[in-house]
């Protein structure tokens, strides 16, 4: 959390209000796809508002999604 500088709060919020994005970007096409197809998901992107690389991993759950952040600039 600390490295998107959200707090204990945003756990459980929609996705999309908490990590606003492009609607054509990578973030929002693989979360997307996620979804979808019920799999689980791995890319990196940069992150521009924070000047940072991130690993990015999303697995769907029986309550939305479950997310795993990683610096890797």
């Amino acid at each position: 959390m600390r490295l998107l500088q959200l707090d204990e709060h945003a756990i459980g919020l929609d996705l999309w209000k908490v990590f606003p994005a492009d609607g054509n970007s990578v973030f929002a096409i693989e979360f997307r796809w996620a979804m979808a197809d019920r799999s689980n998901v791995s890319f990196e992107e940069y992150l521009e508002p924070r000047g940072i690389w991130l690993e990015m991993h999303a697995a769907p759950t029986s309550e939305g999604m479950s997310l795993f952040f990683r610096d890797i600039t």
